[in-house]
């Protein structure tokens, strides 16, 4: 996994985190609120890209967590 990556992972956790206040984070945690969540952020996705697109995710999360370096287009 490329060090930046991993870096804004967790840093974008640790916020998030620090933002809620350790303390009140039961407030935050519920099931069925993730559930609502997670789910339509999936069906949004699906709803917005065709599936030869979805297919390829999985190759291109590879990519992501190993860091190689690739040679992008420039516009």
């Amino acid at each position: 996994m490329d060090l930046t990556t991993l870096i804004g992972i967790v840093l974008g956790g640790a916020l998030i985190v620090w933002g809620i206040k350790p303390e009140n984070m039961g407030n935050f945690i519920d099931s069925s609120s993730v559930a609502i969540v997670v789910g339509g952020t999936l069906a949004a996705v699906v709803a917005s890209y065709p599936l030869r697109l979805l297919m390829d995710i999985p190759k291109h999360m590879l990519v992501l967590m190993r860091g190689k370096n690739t040679a992008f287009q420039s516009w």
